[in-house]
């Protein structure tokens, strides 16, 4: 009878930085591990059920991964060693531990091969061999044990890995043998011995039948190194080795093998290719030679070529991937080049704009900063962020950036820095993505003893709206990005309504980071409940600050499209409550989470803009899947947006209360902040994002508003409100021209640059770059905004989160964007070569 041991203890140095998190026998070969594979050939080859398997490095990898082997069809015992034994030392103590007395078969857990293994045991059975290797010609020898053969295969010569001078055949030993029980007997039990230099030696010295099995016809490859396991892949799509096991994932068409529930452009797929099970491939090109693993996403527009991406990796869209290997885990950004013979190791992130060199291996854990360059190998040190919260709120792709675990973390740090017994209330959008990001940090609040009032699928405002009506400490609102399905934003409100200041960002980031969670021992006390009053109290609240207000009977034909997001469960009600009767399209109320697909609200905004221009409506509200902004279209002038929405709503606030603050952000156009001065507002800046605003928000401004349009009403509530906007639009319209009022506000010209600064050097790019500018008329506002002259206004800020300047350019007149751009952008690059 015939047993068979796997040696798989070593450590893989050579295929590092792979290996660091998993045993070389680990490594997958076309999706599957190496040691799988060999397994499986072992049982089907030869028919054996009783492995045994040798280990030492990360032991629990494997044993964890392959259990018992009853899946497999087998039944597998292991060895740990707790010092390394050696090949012969190890499968000496395996043997002895499980008390195997039965000829062995012994083959290496990194080799991948054909080999006939029952022509090489009944070759051993035939020569009344004691000991049989599997050899080959090879023809660099150097790196392997060599043999020299008799007529009939026995073994008359041997010497392991010869220098170039004592080389004397072609024929090396591929580690595969056969072994007679009385040869492992014979060795001296718990001492470190290899096969290839003690034991073939002492057999030859002592004259026993030690013979050699030519499989020079059949496949063999030591996965030794990257570039060799790179090759075996090339291999094996090409044809040139039919896997033992075979390719698991169905062959689609010639070269295409696609695994279940895979979504793919099969129309983009150069091959050969391989792609996983639950892998999901948007409008990218993959191939030729690509295997991509389980579970990863590609974002639209990227290219891999001739490449190997482990289970559960991202990459994002516009990213080239030539020639590398891409470990498990791994976040790759939009806009990443990684090039030939790079290796990244697991759950690396790595920022946009990378530029990964030739060559260059990156240990796993990394944390790579946008725009970076890596031209040297990345072993040491890990960069991670230590901020959650950006200046709109925490922003990243749902189970890529933001797992549900981590979601839960992020509950539970907001949970244990209120007070146990504290509420918080939280809602989400209409898709699936913002409710399991919305129920993720809701179970993380209540295991610290924080009980959740559940809002539902709500328009964020309600939530800015209903924090401080409710007494609740904070309020919650997760939803998916505009046109992105899975990229989800967390925003985060304080007990007035406002979106958290940074000191109470910081407490949140130190609770997640530093552990410090609270683990509540009253969980009883904690509740979730649905909050189901809120919206009634929104619409009578805004009735009530209408009721004063003059109405008179011009009416507008009015078209309001909700884009299937979540002011549909509201909209119908606000209005007809003000007494409007306007038509509606994708306003279906929404109760339930749902998919949305990406080019959606495109497609309904286009579709909705063309209706307004043709069919003699005089007013559309368009509005986004959150229902904090709008985009206001008219008949005569399309779409309106962003900075001149912002200025349309100036003017008809300033109608109300003549000389009210307005709070803006320092991003904000020159020739909107000439316009709103220019009609009696006063006009005070902000830093960036909802969070820069409300570090200065209050009630006595009459207007606050976003750099990305969001529009706030102090009086009303401190969050972004498009619903209200669309309200008091409405009323004005009544006794004004919208559409006039539109064609007086100017036209906004700019575009928007990054430039690489890294983080430890934005100290010294600033003092340089105020030396730089210190004859030019300059604000200093979050960041630098100057003035060139005849051309016109640029604003510079750092990115809170990635290494980037951001730079705004706003010419005086739309000709001379381009040489305003020019000017700034060599300017700041004069300053950056010289930090």
């Amino acid at each position: 009878m015939v047993k068979a041991v796997i040696m798989a203890g070593g450590e893989g140095s050579r295929l590092r930085p792979l290996t660091v998190t998993r045993p070389k026998p680990m490594i997958p070969l076309v999706n599957k591990p190496i040691i799988v594979r060999l397994i499986e050939h072992i049982r089907d080859s030869m028919g054996v059920r009783e492995i045994g398997v040798t280990l030492h490095y990360l032991p629990n990898v494997i044993m964890s991964h392959l259990q018992d082997g009853s899946h497999l069809g087998v039944k597998l015992s292991y060895a740990v060693e707790e010092k390394p034994l050696g090949t012969a030392g190890g499968v000496r103590n395996l043997v002895s531990t499980l008390g195997w007395d039965d000829t062995l078969l012994v083959i290496s857990g990194d080799v991948v091969t054909n080999i006939d293994l029952r022509k090489l045991v009944k070759f051993h059975y035939e020569n009344k061999a004691d000991f049989t290797m599997a050899v080959r010609r090879e023809r660099d020898v150097t790196r392997f044990g060599i043999v020299e053969l008799d007529g009939d295969g026995r073994v008359v010569r041997f010497k392991e890995k010869p220098s170039p001078s004592e080389v004397f055949s072609d024929i090396i030993n591929t580690g595969i043998y056969v072994i007679e029980p009385h040869v492992l007997k014979a060795l001296e039990e718990k001492k470190n011995l290899d096969f290839a230099s003690d034991v073939i030696p002492r057999l030859l010295s002592g004259n026993a039948r030690v013979y050699g099995f030519r499989v020079d016809e059949f496949y063999w490859s030591d996965i030794g190194d990257i570039e060799q396991y790179r090759a075996t892949h090339i291999d094996v799509l090409s044809g040139g080795l039919t896997l033992p096991g075979g390719i698991r994932e169905r062959l689609v068409r010639q070269g295409v093998y696609i695994g279940e529930n895979a979504v793919v452009d099969v129309e983009k797929i150069n091959p050969p290719v391989v792609i996983g099970d639950g892998a999901r491939v948007i409008s990218s090109s993959i191939g030729p030679f690509a295997v991509i693993g389980r579970n990863v996403v590609v974002e639209e527009n990227s290219t891999i070529e001739n490449s190997i991406i482990f289970d559960n990796s991202f990459i994002g869209s516009s990213s080239v991937i030539e020639g590398a290997v891409i470990g498990e885990k791994v976040r790759v950004g939009d806009h990443v080049v990684i090039s030939e013979g790079s290796v990244i190791g697991d759950e690396t992130k790595i920022g946009r704009g990378v530029h990964v060199k030739p060559g260059v291996k990156i240990w796993p854990s990394k944390l790579i900063d946008s725009y970076t360059t890596v031209a040297s190998d990345l072993r040491w040190g890990v960069r991670w962020s230590r901020v959650l919260f950006e200046p709109w709120g925490i922003t990243g792709i749902l189970n890529v950036d933001l797992t549900p675990e981590m979601l839960v973390k992020l509950g539970s740090a907001m949970g244990s820095v209120l007070g146990e017994g504290d509420r918080i209330l939280a809602g989400c959008d209409t898709t699936m993505a913002g409710c399991i990001g919305k129920q993720s940090i809701a179970l993380g609040a209540l295991s610290a003893g924080v009980s959740v009032l559940d809002a539902g699928v709500t328009p964020l405002p309600l939530i800015s709206y209903g924090v401080r009506r409710l007494k609740a400490k904070l309020g919650v609102y997760v939803n998916t990005i505009q046109g992105e399905y899975a990229r989800i934003r967390v925003k985060v409100f304080d007990s007035e309504g406002k979106f958290i200041s940074k000191s109470m960002a910081r407490r949140i980031e130190e609770a997640f980071f530093r552990e410090q969670l609270r683990r509540s021992g009253e969980i009883e006390s904690a509740f979730i409940e649905d909050e189901e009053g809120l919206s009634k109290a929104y619409v009578s609240e805004i009735a009530g600050l209408l009721a004063s207000s003059e109405s008179r009977t011009r009416r507008a034909k009015v078209l309001v499209d909700c884009g299937g997001g979540a002011v549909a469960n509201i909209i119908s009600e606000v209005l007809s409550t003000i007494g409007e009767t306007p038509y509606y399209s994708n306003c279906a109320e929404v109760k339930s989470p749902r998919h949305l697909r990406r080019a959606a609200f495109t497609e309904i905004f286009d579709s909705t803009i063309t209706i307004i221009k043709n069919t003699g409506f005089k007013l559309g509200f368009i509005f986004d899947s959150d229902g904090d902004k709008l985009v206001l279209a008219t008949g005569r002038y399309g779409s309106v947006s962003g900075d001149r929405l912002i200025a349309l709503m100036a003017r008809i606030m300033l109608e109300e209360r003549p000389g009210g603050r307005i709070l803006l952000p320092a991003a904000t156009p020159r020739s909107i902040l000439e316009y709103v001065e220019g009609i009696g507002g006063k006009v005070e800046l902000a830093e960036t994002g909802l969070m820069g605003l409300s570090e200065k928000l209050s009630d006595s401004y009459i207007m606050a508003a976003d750099e990305r349009g969001g529009i706030i009403y102090p009086f009303f509530h401190y969050g972004p409100d498009g619903v209200f906007t669309a309200v008091k639009i409405l009323e004005f319209s009544k006794w004004f021209d919208i559409e006039k009022a539109v064609s007086e506000i100017p036209e906004v010209h700019k575009a928007r640059f990054e430039v690489y600064i890294p983080f430890e050097k934005r100290g010294i790019f600033a003092k340089e770059f105020s030396n730089a500018i210190d004859m030019i008329e300059v604000e200093t506002v979050d960041g630098f905004k100057i003035f060139e002259e005849d051309l016109g206004w640029a604003y510079l800020r750092f990115s809170r989160t990635e290494p980037v300047l951001e730079i705004i350019v706003e010419p005086i007149e739309d000709g001379k964007l381009d040489l305003l751009a020019k000017t700034i952008l060599d300017l700041v690059e004069r300053v950056r070569q010289k930090i």
